[in-house]
């Protein structure tokens, strides 16, 4: 298990919390992309959570058809996310998203023409119903208990979890980007590099 470092300035608040996170672990893995270590040899229960953060996100952005198209509709991506919203204990979220990629698995070609954007004229300008229906089925839950309270409840509770100042949190910071390793060099390297663009955008930052 390795430390999360958070600044005392961002624990009085769930959702500075989780942005604070956010921008440690995305800078934990800022040379390759953290979907880049969650492609190659995964990133732990942190980069879960973090990749559980980002389905989140996407679906208050943009919905299911959303994340379908900026995750590549990558099953790695997906299963990291899946282990996070367990690990967080997010349930509901749970089953949305393994119902997402069951009809995902079962319609080949919705997610074909999703990608085209060649949908039936019947679903334009929407999308497809399961992906509707899905969509509402996330918001009620997120009113019930959202993604980011789990989340904000496990990083608290993460056993090797160290609380520094905001400037030791800001160097912290500073310190990890000068280490990591430059981008690796592989197919898709550009398209993951986007992924990590539309989670910073996600969360302001």
């Amino acid at each position: 298990m390795r430390p999360i470092f958070l600044p005392d300035t961002a624990m009085s608040d769930d959702q500075a919390v989780v942005e604070a996170f956010y921008r440690y672990i995305y800078h934990c893995h800022q040379g390759g992309g953290i979907f880049g270590s969650i492609l190659g040899t995964g990133t732990g229960t942190d980069g879960d959570v973090y990749t559980a953060l980002y389905y989140s996100g996407e679906i208050r952005n943009g919905g299911h058809q959303q994340y379908i198209l900026n995750s590549d509709d990558n099953p790695i991506i997906h299963q990291a996310a899946l282990a996070g919203l367990a690990l967080i204990d997010a349930g509901p979220q749970h089953a949305i998203l393994k119902d997402m990629r069951a009809w995902v698995l079962e319609n080949p070609q919705f997610v074909e023409m999703i990608f085209r954007h060649e949908l039936p004229s019947q679903y334009r300008p929407g999308r497809p119903p399961v992906l509707d229906a899905l969509d509402a089925r996330f918001f009620d839950a997120q009113d019930r208990h959202s993604v980011e309270t789990c989340a904000a409840a496990w990083i608290r509770a993460y056993p090797d979890l160290r609380i520094v100042s905001e400037a030791e949190f800001m160097a912290l910071l500073e310190g990890k980007e000068a280490s990591v390793a430059s981008p690796v060099s592989r197919p898709g390297g550009a398209r993951i590099r986007l992924l990590d663009r539309v989670m910073t955008t996600i969360f302001g930052r």
